[in-house]
């Protein structure tokens, strides 16, 4: 998601190691003024190369593509709430479908409907209500799930409260299997959106352009990352710094005091703020004057590697201070959690079946290969386990490694190609809508990942690994990480 709509109100959030301040969102976020998505002309030296502020970098290159049939609409966010309204639509279709659930007869089957109809405008209220629908929340997933898993544990009594009022019987089968498979094709809509938007993003659309305010090494480290992570969706245009830090910044575009017509020049509609790179004088000026105009701002706060999990907010003499909790859980949460893996698992898994079988048979007939791949990973503590997967790739990918290696977009050791050449047919439709993902769900229920977390390394990655990657996958953890923290 790229923009939302504006309101007046101001609002924090905390996202990974950022500060999200704003509710106003521009409705045509990457655009310029006449309506033109404005994304970024990469090259093979571009920003991402060399990688330091100060060091020598080939100036951004910006190019206009024409909008969309001359409209301000909003496809993402349609599109969203199409799956969404899709999701529901499914969840009782599936509910009457199932043979376990017992449906009212002829006589009551009118007010029955009004018990969908009402649900539905609640589901739909709730999710507009908990933010579902803006970047700040719908980009992060952990912060997506939660608030969905709040939409359906209201909705679920809702459901039996409205259903014993209209039709003064209560059909408890049908609600309940109605309000689980909600949760699961809330979820899976959501996912498919997920894999669309990355992939539209990593190639220039619907992304947002934004500019760099700080001129030091948390600036520089925070464009290496927006650069390696196209698919987050961020342009950047450039960084507004101190004039004497801007003499050794190639593409350095003004002082903070002029930020907001810097803003309006460079077409961008965001702001990373890194504040402990400001001069004292200039960080509470810049972020109001920013959120006033209605700009996206994020603050950085030089905290990478601290899960988000483990900070809130807690001011003190109202002074904005994060508190940092123990990277762990207590037994009951250890508990929770691994029961909430398994019965999300085992319902994920038959949703999933028909899926999974129909999956199978394309790609056995495709080139007769095997179904599965399975690949070595390591899990928590260090420990080895084999990780299950649809095949999307040739049979002989792995010998053909070497082949992409000069195309990875990120730096290090983890490997990621923007378009791989041993991705097959059915495995790109595999990727896109996150299918091939699916058979993970026994991994999950065999207790060798959970269901959020970071994905489980390969072996030969594990050994490039320095010590800050080792403690976020919790490779040589010895007690349980958050749940942030666990291998997916």
């Amino acid at each position: 998601m790229t923009s939302d709509e504006r309101s007046g109100a101001g609002d924090v959030a905390l996202a990974g190691a950022t500060f999200y301040l704003g509710e106003s969102e521009s409705v045509a976020a990457g655009t310029d003024e006449k309506g033109e998505v404005l994304t970024v002309a990469h090259s093979s030296h571009d920003m991402a190369d060399p990688r330091r502020v100060g060091a020598e970098r080939t100036p951004l290159e910006v190019v206009a593509s024409p909008p969309a049939s001359g409209s301000r609409l909003n496809i993402p966010r349609i599109l969203l709430i199409g799956l969404d309204v899709l999701a529901v639509a499914l969840a009782w279709f599936f509910s009457w479908l199932a043979p376990w659930t017992t449906w009212p007869d002829l006589g009551v089957t009118r007010r029955y409907v009004a018990v969908i109809v009402l649900s539905s405008a609640a589901t739909w209220f709730l999710m507009f209500l908990f933010d579902l629908y803006k970047s700040r929340v719908s980009s992060v997933r952990s912060a997506e799930l939660a608030a969905i898993s709040r939409v359906c544990m209201i909705v679920a009594p809702s459901i039996l409260f409205i259903d014993l009022l209209a039709t003064t019987t209560l059909h408890l089968s049908a609600d309940v299997t109605a309000g689980v498979f909600l949760f699961v094709f809330l979820i899976v809509g959501r996912s498919i959106f997920d894999g669309w938007i990355r992939s539209a993003r990593a190639q220039g659309r619907y992304c947002r352009s934004v500019v760099l305010v700080g001129g030091g090494p948390g600036t520089s480290d925070l464009m290496d990352m927006l650069a390696d992570h196209v698919e987050a969706g961020y342009r950047v245009k450039g960084v507004v710094a101190d004039r004497m830090v801007g003499a050794t910044v190639e593409n350095w575009l003004g002082e903070p005091a002029d930020v907001l017509e810097i803003m309006r020049s460079a077409g961008a509609n965001g702001a990373f703020v890194v504040v402990d790179e400001l001069n004292p004088m200039d960080r509470a000026g810049v972020v109001e004057s920013l959120t006033e105009a209605g700009h996206h701002v994020h603050l950085t706060m030089g905290i990478a590697g601290i899960s988000s999990q483990r900070m809130q907010l807690a001011p003190v003499v109202h002074e904005p201070l994060l508190y940092v909790d123990r990277p762990s859980l207590k037994q009951w949460q250890l508990v929770a959690k691994r029961a909430l893996d398994i019965v999300l698992a085992l319902v994920g898994l038959l949703v999933a079946l028909p899926f999974l079988l129909v999956s199978a048979a394309i790609i056995k007939l495709e080139d007769r290969g095997p179904v599965f791949f399975r690949q070595s990973r390591v899990g928590f503590g260090g420990d080895s386990f084999k990780l299950w997967k649809l095949r999307t790739m040739a049979p002989d990918a792995e010998a053909r490694l070497h082949e992409v290696q000069s195309q990875n977009l990120r730096s290090g050791p983890l490997l990621k190609v923007a378009k791989d050449p041993r991705v097959t047919r059915i495995g790109h439709l595999l990727r896109f809508t996150s299918i091939d993902e699916l058979p993970q769900l026994l991994n999950v229920l065999r207790g060798e990942m959970s269901l959020v977390g970071p994905r489980p390394a390969l072996p030969h990655e594990v050994e490039s690994f320095d010590e800050e990657l080792r403690e976020r996958c919790a490779i040589d953890a010895k007690t349980p990480p958050a749940p942030c923290e666990r291998l997916q």
